[in-house]
């Protein structure tokens, strides 16, 4: 699948935000799939103290780095202010098997105006299934 263009008239801006506290292992996976699907990838560091902030740098991912803790509604907060995106897709950051096609999947019925938000149910490493909620 590929990846949506920059934000024009007839394709809104969309972002992921990944907050991450510790997730040095995974993130860098999660941000490089996510790319693959939008140019606007930030992942927020919430007091992270290992190399999660380096991991998405090296990755391509832009970063906000939130010192102290402040827990995972803050990251997603603040992530959300960083972005202008128009649509937003949030990620845990130790997700794995994930494909830009499943990102794909979740967003296209938002984006068409047909849900107004869809939830991603990831079930091993390489299946997924969408429910959706009007």
């Amino acid at each position: 699948m590929s990846q949506p263009a920059p934000s024009s008239p007839s394709q809104p801006a969309v972002a992921v935000i990944i907050p991450a506290f510790n997730e040095a292992a995974t993130v860098a996976s999660v941000a490089q799939t996510a790319l693959q699907y939008t140019p606007e990838v930030w992942v927020v560091s919430d007091g992270s103290t290992d190399l999660t902030v380096a991991a998405a740098q090296a990755a391509g991912a832009r970063v906000v780095d939130l010192q102290p803790n402040g827990g995972k509604g803050a990251a997603l907060y603040a992530g959300l202010n960083a972005s202008q995106a128009e649509w937003v897709i949030m990620l845990d950051a130790d997700l794995t098997g994930m494909t830009p096609e499943h990102l794909h999947r979740l967003a296209a019925p938002v984006i068409r105006g047909e849900l107004d938000m869809t939830i991603g149910v990831f079930e091993g490493e390489s299946s997924c299934r969408s429910g959706a909620t009007a």
